[in-house]
């Protein structure tokens, strides 16, 4: 996409490359998630993508992967005021990495998060920015995924995990947030070189974890 802004949303039901051109817009308007993944081999790369509606029952998203986008890749984007920032959701062995998420405003509870896991084996979500909305990411139901190198400020949770077993929490930064790490009813989860600085009410935080 050449630079300005383009209409979406936008839905990607083959294998390709969507690649924003130095200013490249995507703008959802405030209608469903702003690009919706359905194929395998997909990669959304170097957009500003905005603009999502504020359905919490459909976890509406700036990218939202869905069963079929096996292997999608979320890469060096800017993601600015969506519901959620990206939404893995049954994707297997997705990749998102280096984009800077800044979410919404107002009431935390009503925000999104900066991204969501759930079902999706294999997930890889690595050196992203992550500020405001609820948590920075949240994992539920999920399995053999690596959170590594990411920064999360002004969020409730920097990361949440839920039901995520045979996992990885390395590298991360928390600051500000109100609790750093939560690692809840998972299972053989490595946590380890993470530094959680000023998080109002615990560093780590574990809940019936084994």
């Amino acid at each position: 996409l050449s630079a300005g802004v383009h209409a979406g949303p936008v839905t990607l039901d083959r294998a390709l490359t969507l690649r924003g051109e130095p200013g490249a817009v995507l703008d959802g308007g405030h209608a469903g998630s702003v690009v919706t993944v359905t194929a395998p081999g997909v990669t959304v790369r170097d957009l500003a993508i905005r603009g999502s509606g504020s359905d919490r029952a459909a976890m509406d998203a700036g990218v939202n992967l869905l069963k079929g986008a096996t292997g999608a890749v979320v890469e060096d984007n800017t993601l600015l005021g969506n519901l959620h920032g990206v939404r893995i959701q049954g994707a297997p062995d997705a990749t998102v990495r280096g984009n800077t998420i800044t979410g919404r405003t107002g009431r935390q509870s009503e925000a999104g998060n900066g991204v969501s896991v759930w079902n999706a084996p294999g997930a890889l979500v690595e050196g992203n920015a992550i500020r405001l909305g609820r948590d920075g990411i949240f994992s539920n139901a999920s399995k053999h995924d690596v959170f590594r190198g990411n920064r999360m400020e002004k969020t409730r949770f920097a990361i949440h995990y839920m039901y995520t077993n045979d996992s990885e929490i390395v590298g991360n930064i928390s600051i500000g947030n109100h609790l750093g790490l939560a690692v809840m009813f998972s299972n053989r989860v490595v946590v380890k070189h993470n530094l959680s600085l000023s998080d109002r009410d615990h560093g780590v935080m574990l809940n019936s974890t084994n």
